[in-house]
């Protein structure tokens, strides 16, 4: 059938995930997108099949697994992992194989690629981080202006990974900090054996108000942890997927608590309504949160009912991470594209002027594959996350919803 049509269940669906054995967060990748494959299946009357590549002594290259799950595995539909370095891999396959991809990583890169049938569906890093610091500025101009101090420019360190990663972190960080007004420090660079002493004195060198750990969970779990053991008082923030029991548990629920990052604003999701701002919503920058009993939500509200909160103890139907959820949604998103498609190529699906319900909120996509989502800044504390300011999601191309299964 054609585009937007409804294809009969007949063959299943095959969907391919890059996972490289570096990956961080590849058990709660591995595990969302095998829930979204089942979920999928149930949904769609259809099975969805999915075929991992990237396991120790498998091939040899990132590149290598993306060309076997193309040609050899016969996938449909790739997911790109969140290493920049691997995701533009993907590209490249997808570029020549027009097979569609939906990319877990934030590097602002991935949809400059110039591949029509790519999107993204993490948030961006220059937009999340420009989100924190805008709402961390905010805060501190409001704190200065109650004591009479307005103070200067607020001052930001930033650790990121060491090569290709984090020259694209560095950068798209420094392109967040024009965006917010911000003094940004040089990035500093961490390899993955790096001992966090060794860099902390760096960071703190500079005399920053807020430090920035745009690292993988574990890595930035143990900086956070040295960072307040060194006597770093002031804020730590970073990106999205530290809302994950390992940061938790490596820096510390004590060390944790406090710790900034922003999230998908709660929209149209999967298993329930909105508890967050709609993100119809029109206007642009970050609102303060409203005061009080409003601003406090667990994180199980925030984020969907897939996703644990990091307070409570493990549900059976749970998920460990933004991470999975992320990859969840990833493979539901894919499976609809590819069963929307029909027998004609599932590349003319795209752009999607389609939205989906998701478990991190509305899947809606702008015509060069970017997620169309408010961000919320929020803070962990003992009772679950603050809400500290709620953006608006920017205007996309999406045009209508895909009809319920």
């Amino acid at each position: 059938m054609s585009a937007g049509g409804q294809s009969p269940p007949t063959s299943a669906l095959k969907i391919g995930l890059l996972l490289p054995p570096g990956e961080p967060d590849a058990p709660a990748i591995l595990q969302g997108a095998r829930r979204g494959a089942e979920h999928a299946t149930r949904e769609l009357g259809r099975e969805v099949e999915l075929v991992v590549r990237g396991n120790p002594g498998q091939w040899g290259t990132e590149g290598d697994d993306a060309v076997a799950l193309a040609l050899d595995e016969g996938a449909q539909a790739l997911i790109a992992p969140t290493a920049g370095t691997a995701a533009h891999q993907v590209l490249q396959v997808a570029g020549r194989t027009r097979i569609p991809v939906v990319s877990l990583c934030s590097d602002s890169s991935v949809t400059s690629a110039g591949i029509p049938w790519t999107v993204r569906i993490a948030p961006r890093t220059d937009e999340e981080a420009a989100a924190v610091l805008t709402a961390l500025k905010r805060i501190r101009a409001s704190e200065g202006n109650a004591n009479g101090n307005a103070g200067g420019s607020l001052r930001v360190a930033a650790f990121v990974p060491a090569e290709r990663a984090g020259r694209e972190a560095a950068k798209d960080l420094r392109t967040a900090a024009a965006t917010a007004a911000v003094e940004l420090a040089e990035p500093i660079q961490v390899l993955t054996n790096t001992e966090p002493a060794s860099v902390v004195a760096a960071a703190i060198a500079f005399k920053p108000e807020v430090i920035l750990l745009w690292l993988d969970a574990a890595q930035a779990g143990r900086l956070a942890k040295a960072l307040r053991g060194a006597g770093f008082t002031g804020r730590l923030a970073g990106h999205s997927r530290l809302c994950s029991r390992v940061f938790s548990e490596t820096a510390g629920k004590e060390v944790a608590s406090g710790v900034v990052f922003a999230l998908p604003s709660p929209g149209p999701r999967l298993g329930g309504a909105s508890s967050g701002a709609s993100p119809q919503n029109a206007g642009a920058g970050v609102e303060a949160a409203p005061p009080g009993d409003e601003a406090v939500r667990g994180s199980k509200q925030h984020l969907p009912m897939l996703v644990r909160d990091w307070t409570l103890p493990e549900p059976t139907n749970a998920l460990p991470s933004l991470a999975a959820a992320l990859a969840f949604d990833a493979t539901r998103l894919l499976a609809h594209v590819l069963h929307r498609a029909g027998d004609e190529p599932p590349f003319r699906e795209f752009p999607l002027t389609w939205t989906l319900p998701g478990a991190t909120g509305e899947l809606a996509f702008d015509r060069s594959g970017n997620r169309q989502q408010a961000l919320e800044v929020v803070e962990w504390a003992q009772d679950g996350l603050r809400v500290l300011a709620r953006g608006s999601r920017s205007s996309g191309d999406a045009e209508r919803r895909l009809p319920a299964p």
